[in-house]
């Protein structure tokens, strides 16, 4: 009843995809409106096609021999319903982790490479239980994201199979009772029954390749029989899987647990990591089938090679202490051959019965050192074995790269089976049903290529009536003939756009053809030919005297246009001259007309058309001819220099120049710097020139002096590249002015802190970009010098893991002659010098990487400065001191006895200086708050004058705070005052307004210090006026200075009167001035303590002038009375002393102490 149902769901999928499909094929007639005999005739074509394709998937299917796999396909639910329990559950937990894992890879992210399952090879490990498979890939150490799908393995043995999921291939380790089976008759059903699995979910490529492990103990052990009939088994599994595959695949056999072979343990002992990845073994080159050949080749080349390591190893010991396992390991690993010939030979002979494997490669391995190893030495000469137990490690010897490398490349190396190759030749009569039904579709189709061809033709004619007509005029006849252009385009796209076959009907092509000739002789005549003209009679009016620009600029149209007027005839599709670079038209002195903007957009277009279409082959080669003549005369201006190469750079946009901003901020604002280096002096800059000198030469083949003027040229340009790159780094850390926010300046702080940010980037650039300008013998010393700091921070990266401290302990431990001799050369050579160089570089990394907690809080950052400026240089042991010593140290390296180059001492400063002014930039601040707290906000709402006693007077807020937080940043002598300090080339940032201001600060409150108490000052009145149109004159001016709780008050009514007024700074406060005139009242009030002498300052010289609109309040009384100023006089007697103290007092605060 199910097969029925799943029969009957299968027949109406089928229907319904060809109802969908049939719905498809009418879908696109109607859209593209085709006649409906098209819609029958295409869809009896589909119908052949799917009859062709069903009945080649019928015949190929069995011809490979997918009986046996449809077969074992339909046994999954049905024959696990008839086991017992215990093979039932065995045969659901391998149904269960195939699904899983199928699942996971499904899941991954290979399915953006392509079907997840194909995308990486599959091979399987197979070999008798306890042979070491599991243990071998547990002991590999491959990578693989997928450790957990794994985790029983290794524990009791695999069970049925377990997925290794490696970064380069799949490895499926199957149990060894599939290969040798335990249990009879249920483990080859469940062995086929795995088969049955790798067919169903890896059809098309089953199986990439199968190692085959066995034992190294077996081999030495096992009489030949036994090994004989393991092979024999293997043999048959090996063909069982060709069969059902249909494929050949690689075999490999990897003999495991060579740890049990006696002196292989002391020989890996001594061979580096590296080489214990390394595998070990041979590949079958050339797939030889000589097995015998084969395995004595290899088992020999492996002894030659242990017998030469072991000389190697020797060479290197005291002969006092021989190690003799060590010592007789390669004649014991040969004890080997005997064993392995049998087993290898009865696995891979060939019979007539069976198909031969391919032999891919033989390997040795110990995944686990475990056990007791055999000597063959021992028991042949009769010596009492010495016991050595292994020490229980897993260091997985020879297995790594096996697995990574040697698997992986030979994924293609499948070939069909010879049964497949049978089935193959049966198919080649296999599409006549098929061809009858294609045949008749055909003829409908060919009589619908006929009538649409037809029509093709008829469109093209109404469209082409007359040829366009130009007017001489450059933007519109641009236009015209870009619309010309997109007409042929499209009847080009219209006649690329032919679903069917032509079957000769070609005559669209023929009209296309000759519309296209039409265009070119209009584009030619009327653009090119004038231009041309244009062209070389300018280029032959220069002179020497041309600029190097122009120069360049005429030389790259010529060369450009030459070489692609050459090419043209061979390239028709119009896309491949995207590749090339094309002549730029635009040329300053050429022709005005010629340029503009607005042709700009048409011009490349049009012409890269021209070329592509362009046929008249003697009309171009006369073209060309001219060209030339005005090339030569050209070159023959500058036929000693080439140093117009580098203005080339001005054609090439995609070409950019290193900028500060490339490093340090991308997004800065200002994105060039005077220091940064033009393109032209850059590899890819220097590319094109290169480039160029080759376009020159194939354009013009004769030019004389070539040679000599490339090696002239690039003498010069070398010079010049190095002298750009040696400023940019000079100034590399000016770079940090393009840090436009704080947020900017602390994730730099953490680059440069960490791997050294921008500078190490620099150093990567500068090596890259000059590389090909290095002459050993002719770099100058900053480039050397810059090598030598380069190979100091490589050396310091090699002492952090221990290597050149090794050196240095193995060098000062040697003794006798052989001793001396080691230290003197590595003194003659410097050695010491630059390994101390090496571990100044390190202690200077090490004390910039202290600083990263000023990068983390802006306190730490604080406190670190105020203690660096705080700290004697000599004792001090702040991050900063240290990482200056380290880099003094580090330039005497570099130098190595001299002073280096001031560019160089400048760029491995630069870390240090960068953070040195990151530091103070934070300090500075964090002092601008503490400014902004104990100083600006306690006079915040308070004038300049009424806030100066507080902030300078004695015990001011200013001097507080300078006294405090500020005191460790500056000093103050009597000829400068105060002034910023200087620490390791730095001051914290202040401004020269708050230098100003303490020191105006200072003078008023030494003033202040000495100046009296209290004041008197006669004050005598002087007649008032106001503007003599006025329709009365003022009549009454009263001054009033409250003191305490009394005023004094002087009244003038334009009388002579006078009065001594006193004024102390403890008691007094408000002055009011009160001018009457008329009805009107005119009141100015002066506030706070220091309104008295603010008031005699106002009236410095005895007279004050207000204007009208001084007094809003009283603004229509004015009005009215037409009184537009009143000026109000009087006489100071001894004002002098006093306005002498307040003026002393600075003018302004400054609101900011900074200039970040």
């Amino acid at each position: 009843m199910k097969n029925t149902l799943l029969k009957v769901l299968k027949y109406f999928l089928i229907a319904a995809l060809l109802l969908v499909l049939l719905l498809i094929v009418i879908g696109i007639a109607i859209a593209l409106q085709w006649p409906w005999w098209v819609t029958l005739f295409v869809l009896l074509f589909i119908i052949g096609l799917i009859v062709g394709g069903v009945f080649l998937r019928e015949l190929l299917t069995r011809g490979r021999g997918t009986k046996m796999q449809n077969a074992m396909l339909h046994q999954d639910d049905d024959e696990i319903s008839t086991l017992s329990g215990k093979e039932k559950a065995e045969k659901k937990q391998m149904q269960a982790k195939w699904k899983e894992a199928i699942e996971v890879l499904r899941k991954s992210h290979l399915k953006k490479m392509g079907n997840p399952l194909y995308v990486l090879p599959w091979y399987m490990v197979i070999g008798e239980s306890g042979s070491g498979k599991t243990t071998s890939l547990n002991s590999a150490r491959l990578a693989t994201p997928f450790p957990e799908l794994a985790k029983t393995a290794g524990l009791s043995g695999t069970r049925n199979c377990e997925w290794w999921f490696l970064e380069q291939s799949i490895v499926i380790d199957t149990a060894g009772r599939y290969a040798i089976p335990v249990n009879g008759e249920p483990d080859w059903k469940e062995w086929r029954k795995f088969l049955s699995l790798l067919v169903k979910y890896r059809r098309k490529e089953p199986l990439n390749g199968l190692i085959l492990s066995v034992a190294a103990d077996k081999l030495i052990n096992n009489g030949e029989d036994a090994l004989k009939e393991e092979a024999r088994t293997m043999r048959r599994r090996i063909d069982e899987l060709m069969s059902v595959l249909g494929v050949k695949f690689p075999v490999y056999v990897l003999v495991t647990k060579c740890d049990l072979i006696r002196g292989i343990n002391h020989f890996c002992a001594r061979l580096p990591d590296e080489s214990l990845r390394q595998p070990m073994g041979m590949i079958n080159q050339n797939l030889s089938t000589d097995i015998g050949a084969f395995l004595e080749n290899a088992l020999d080349t492996v002894g030659r090679r242990l017998r030469n390591m072991r000389m190697l190893i020797l060479n290197q010991q005291d002969p006092k202490t021989v190690d003799f396992p060590l010592l007789f390991f390669p004649e014991e690993f040969d004890v080997i051959r005997g064993g392995l010939s049998v087993y290898v030979k009865a696995l891979f002979g060939s019979n007539p019965y069976q198909e031969t494997p391919m032999l891919r490669g033989l390997f040795f391995s110990s995944g686990k050192q475990k056990g007791n190893p055999t000597s063959h030495f021992e028991k042949t000469l009769g010596i009492r074995p010495v016991g050595e137990e292994l020490p229980d490690t897993s260091r997985g010897l020879f297995l790594h790269d096996f697995f990574a490398r040697v698997l992986p490349r030979d994924r293609r190396l499948l070939f069909p089976t010879r049964r497949a190759i049978e089935w193959s030749s049966v198919t080649n009569n296999l599409g006549l049903v098929s061809w009858i039904i294609l045949c008749v579709a055909l003829c409908g189709l060919l009589s619908f290529s006929f009538v649409r061809n037809l029509a093709a033709i008829s469109g093209i004619s109404e469209e082409f009536q007359a040829l366009p007509v130009l007017h001489g005029e450059d933007t519109a006849d641009y236009k015209t003939m870009e619309g010309f252009r997109s007409t042929l385009l499209a009847v080009e796209e219209q006649n690329a756009d032919w679903w069917f076959p032509r079957f000769g009907l070609h005559k669209s092509l023929h009209v296309e053809r000759e519309l296209k000739g039409k265009y070119c002789m209009l584009y030619q005549d009327r653009f090119m030919v004038p231009y041309d003209q244009m062209l070389i009679q300018k280029a032959r009016s220069f002179d020497a005297d041309i600029s190097d620009d122009l120069y360049a600029r005429y030389m790259a149209h010529l060369v450009r246009r030459i070489n692609i007027l050459r090419s043209a005839p061979f390239i028709s599709d119009p896309k491949r001259f995207d590749k090339m670079l094309l002549p730029r038209y635009f040329l300053p002195g050429v022709s005005d007309s010629l340029e503009g903007q607005e042709t700009t957009d048409f011009r490349e277009p049009l012409f890269v058309s021209y070329l592509a279409w362009r046929e008249d082959t003697e009309r171009m080669k006369k073209e060309i001819l001219e060209l030339e003549t005005a090339l030569k005369s050209l070159y023959a201006l500058r036929g000693d220099s080439f140093n117009w190469l580098v203005e080339l750079m001005s054609l090439h946009g995609d070409v950019l120049p290193v900028t500060l901003a490339s490093f340090w901020n991308e997004g800065a604002t200002q994105q060039t710097t005077p220091t940064d280096v033009p393109a032209a002096y850059t590899r890819a800059g220097k590319s094109v020139m290169d480039g160029f000198i080759g376009e020159l030469t194939a354009a013009y083949p004769a030019a004389p002096s070539v040679r000599a003027n490339r090696q002239s040229f690039e003498e010069t340009y070398r010079l010049a590249a190095f002298q750009r790159w040696r400023d940019f780094m000079a100034g590399f850390t000016d770079g940090s002015r393009l840090l436009e926010t704080q947020s900017d300046w602390d994730d730099m702080a953490v680059a440069v802190i960490h791997n050294g940010g921008p500078y190490m980037l620099l150093m990567d650039k500068v090596a890259h970009e000059l590389s090909p300008l290095r002459k050993d013998s002719h770099d100058p010393d900053w480039l050397i010098e810059f090598d030598r700091y380069n190979a100091f921070r490589k050396q310091a990266v090699a002492y952090k893991i221990g290597l050149l401290k090794t050196i240095g302990q193995k060098i000062g431990s040697l003794t006798g002659s052989s001793g001396r001799k080691v230290r003197q050369a590595a003194e003659k050579s410097d050695l010491r010098l630059r390994m101390s160089a090496g571990t100044g570089y390190r202690d200077y990394r090490d004390s910039l990487i202290q600083i990263m907690p000023a990068a983390e809080s802006k306190q730490i950052a604080f406190q670190m400065t105020e203690q660096t400026f705080k700290d004697d240089p000599a004792t001090s042991r702040t991050p900063f001191y240290l990482a200056h010593k380290a880099l003094r140290g580090l330039i005497a390296g570099v130098g190595e006895g001299k002073d280096p180059d001031p560019a160089i001492v400048d760029f491995i400063s630069g870390p240090f200086d960068f953070l040195w002014i990151y530091a103070r930039r934070l300090t500075t601040a964090q002092l601008e708050g503490q400014w902004n707290e104990q100083v600006l906000a306690p006079t915040a709402g308070l004038s300049q004058r009424q806030a100066m006693p507080m902030l300078v007077g004695p015990d001011g807020l200013v001097w507080k705070f300078i006294t405090g937080s500020a005191a460790p940043f500056l000093n103050r002598n009597d000829q400068l005052g105060y002034y910023p300090k200087e620490v390791l080339g730095g001051t914290l940032l202040f401004g020269q307004q708050f230098y100003d201001f303490l020191n105006k600060g200072a003078k008023a409150s030494a003033t202040a210090q000495l100046r009296q108490k209290n004041y008197n000052v006669g004050i005598s009145g002087l007649p008032t006026r106001a503007n003599k149109d006025a329709a009365v004159q003022p009549h009454l001016v009263r001054l009033e200075l409250q003191c305490g709780g009394t005023s004094q008050t002087l009244v003038n009514q334009n009388y002579p009167v006078g009065k001594t007024f006193y004024w102390s700074s403890e008691s007094c406060g408000d002055v009011v001035l009160t001018i009457e005139a008329g009805d009107a009242v005119l009141t100015r009030r002066y506030m706070g303590p220091q309104a008295f002498p603010d008031f005699l300052r106002e009236f410095r010289g005895g007279t004050r002038t207000f204007g009208a609109s001084e007094f809003p309040g009283e603004k229509d009384a004015l009005r009215r009375l037409k009184i537009r100023f009143v000026q109000v006089a009087f006489r100071f007697v001894g004002s002098a002393p006093l306005l002498q103290t307040v003026e002393s007092m600075p003018a302004e605060l400054p609101r900011s102490i900074g200039s970040l």
